[in-house]
């Protein structure tokens, strides 16, 4: 980038610097209780993220599912990673209770995406139709 470290190390608290620029003292992002207000708990999580799965497979753009449910892709991954976490916990194997946990989130998982699979099932899509040889 430059010879001179000091402009490169400048530059970088600048650019990550949230006080700074042209969105200096707007709010970016949300509080951690208003995105958990989009999905308040891990059942809903895997709802939406199901929704979005199977939706995608079905040729259905997946940010329109998260904008059905009023979530914007930001607020997606900001979500994404409060519930990797939980799970992660979740399914650590070395706790005593790893196996009801487990069966917990494989049926969380199979309800959801089950479900969805089947609201899917007259919706095929093929997204090679238009193409002629």
């Amino acid at each position: 980038m430059t010879e001179d470290m000091n402009y490169a190390t400048k530059y970088g608290e600048l650019f990550a610097n949230p006080k700074a620029g042209r969105f200096a003292g707007k709010a970016t992002a949300a509080s951690g209780e208003e995105l958990l207000h989009l999905a308040p708990d891990y059942e809903t999580y895997q709802q939406i993220f199901w929704h979005q799965s199977v939706a995608a497979g079905h040729g259905v753009d997946p940010i329109s599912v998260l904008e059905a449910y009023g979530i914007k892709i930001g607020q997606w991954g900001a979500l994404n990673m409060h519930y990797m976490n939980y799970q992660n916990d979740l399914l650590d194997h070395t706790k005593p209770d790893y196996a009801e946990k487990f069966q917990y989130f494989s049926a969380l998982q199979d309800k959801w995406r089950n479900h969805f699979e089947a609201y899917y099932a007259d919706h095929k899509a093929n997204l090679a139709d238009d193409i002629k040889f």
